[in-house]
């Protein structure tokens, strides 16, 4: 079992515009479904590697949104790929200003 590391909402990843250490701003990622690749794979690696701040998680199972907010409070939860792609053409998410 992968141990989450523990977060909370002053995160510097939590923050998308904040410089990494060589003063660009991390990439911002979504994961699109939060099934075992998602929970155990893609979500703890993206989370790890500090060019990365995972900005939205996609599922719409009950069970799973549970987890992904108590996992990664900072990502913002989405129920379906159709909404995160309006939110990303609408300047909500994966632009910045």
């Amino acid at each position: 079992m992968i141990r989450q590391p523990a977060l909370s909402g002053e995160d510097h990843k939590s923050h998308p515009q904040v410089a990494r250490a060589n003063g660009r701003p991390s990439l911002r990622a979504a994961i699109i479904g939060f099934g075992i690749s998602g929970r155990v794979f893609h979500a703890p690696l993206i989370q790890a590697d500090d060019s990365y701040v995972l900005e939205a998680i996609v599922t719409s199972d009950p069970g799973r949104v549970k987890v992904a907010r108590a996992s990664y409070p900072h990502a913002r939860i989405i129920a379906t790929p159709e909404q995160l792609f309006a939110k990303v053409d609408e300047g909500e998410l994966g632009r910045v200003s």
